[in-house]
């Protein structure tokens, strides 16, 4: 893999897999560049970009540098100093591991082209109304599924 754009995977695919290399709740993005196969000359710029953005949306967050005694270190101007290290926040976790259960999926594969017109409008009206989190990676995961056959881009 030579980069990290939702052209080469989806953010519904790449946090579990953060899930999966985390180290007490925590991943560095060398570490999931690494398990991800990225092979260009700075991988950890690569994932940290791509996390950074998944930070403004609220589905990760960087941890908190803590001093001596546990307490969270911050700058001068009173900003929460970071390691360089991300987690997934709790809408984060929900979204990479949610799950349709067997009826829902039976109900939705049964539904007819004119349902379908009318089941989109309804997850773009409540994606809309779940907050910004669900909102940017619902509308994510539309244009990469959208410009994927079979996991390949068009």
């Amino acid at each position: 893999m030579q980069s990290l754009t939702l052209k080469d995977m989806s953010d519904r695919e790449l946090l579990p897999v953060m899930l999966d290399v985390a180290n007490d709740g925590f991943v560095d993005p060398l570490d999931l560049a690494e398990r991800l196969g990225i092979t260009i000359e700075f991988p950890r710029r690569t994932v940290t970009a791509r996390l950074a953005w998944l930070k403004r949306w609220g589905a990760v967050e960087r941890e908190a540098q803590l001093d001596e005694h546990g307490r969270v270190m911050r700058t001068v101007s009173g900003k929460v100093k970071s390691t360089n290290r991300y987690a997934l926040t709790a809408i984060g976790h929900d979204l990479a591991t949610g799950q349709l259960r067997a009826a829902q999926a039976k109900t939705l594969d049964g539904i007819s082209d004119g349902q379908m017109l009318l089941l989109t409008r309804f997850v773009s009206e409540r994606s809309r109304s779940s907050g910004l989190t669900v909102a940017a990676l619902v509308r994510r995961e539309w244009v990469y599924r959208t410009s994927h056959v079979n996991g390949r881009p068009r």
